[in-house]
């Protein structure tokens, strides 16, 4: 079964989703290059305002090595005192003084490096920007005002003896990725920025909740997902901001073959206003 946001790895640049037949409006190539334009100035504004990716990675080194400490601390207080371990190991703590330092002077300064941007007002006209691009973009592609905002699961994969390996991005597998979500006569549409998928209701057969949780890149409702409505689906996260959330897969199958569309499942009932087929669990 072949997903239809499962993208092939390629080192030679990027490659169609497996999904890719189910298109049926696609923006044109003067506003895909607007767009691109666009997002690379949003890429360089983003990159003013956060701190260069190696003082980034050391930041979180030195959140990662102050938690180790102060967990081999609790493990260990039962048998020594805090007196005791600080003459049986005084360079730890040393190095734990030093991460607090560390990251508290990184901290500061990507604060204000992010202050600075923001005073030019660099940061609204990028954001007023995107929201243009995005109002244009459902001029252009038709999609309805009420549409829904729901999250879509993508990855990369690579084949290997008939058999899929989902590669890992930095600290996740899944890209967690925000599209609209409406009803098109008897099609369910999926749609980005760029383009529209197109699925006949009809051949959507059922919801399959996954055992494992998917790891996703990032966050993309204005709730946290430990609170309000996200609270009962018991998302986590660790040190290094990856989502952890269960996942459904939606079975479609037509004379072509059959495919599936992941997304979390707490997008299950936008879902299931559109396509009411069986829920069962794996």
């Amino acid at each position: 079964m072949k997903n239809v946001f499962g993208y092939p790895y390629s080192k030679d640049g990027d490659m169609p989703c497996d999904g890719a037949r189910f298109v049926t409006n696609r923006i044109d190539l003067g506003f895909k290059r607007e767009m691109d334009s666009t997002f690379d100035a949003a890429l360089e504004t983003a990159a003013k305002a956060s701190l260069p990716a190696w003082l980034t990675l050391l930041k979180t080194i030195c959140y990662l090595g102050f938690f180790i400490v102060i967990a081999a601390v609790v493990r260990n207080i039962d048998e020594l005192s805090l007196t005791d371990m600080l003459k049986n190991s005084p360079v730890i703590f040393i190095i734990c003084g030093v991460c607090i330092v560390l990251w508290a002077a990184l901290h500061i300064a990507e604060k204000a490096r992010y202050k600075k941007v923001e005073s030019t007002g660099e940061i609204d006209r990028t954001t007023e920007k995107m929201e243009q691009l995005d109002r244009r973009s459902e001029e252009l592609l038709g999609i309805p005002h009420d549409r829904k905002a729901v999250d879509v699961l993508s990855f990369r994969y690579i084949e290997k003896n008939g058999k899929i390996k989902i590669k890992e991005e930095l600290f996740s597998k899944y890209s967690n990725n925000e599209m609209k979500l409406f009803r098109d006569n008897d099609d369910l549409c999926l749609a980005d920025l760029e383009c529209v998928y197109s699925f006949p209701i009809s051949g959507f057969k059922k919801y399959v909740l996954k055992k494992k949780k998917a790891d996703m890149d990032e966050w993309n409702k204005d709730v946290p997902f430990n609170k309000g409505q996200y609270k009962q689906y018991k998302i986590t996260a660790n040190d290094y901001d990856t989502i952890f959330c269960k996942y459904y897969a939606l079975q479609f199958a037509d004379v072509f073959g059959e495919y599936e569309i992941f997304f979390p499942e707490y997008e299950l009932e936008a879902f299931k206003s559109i396509v009411d087929v069986p829920v069962e669990k794996e």
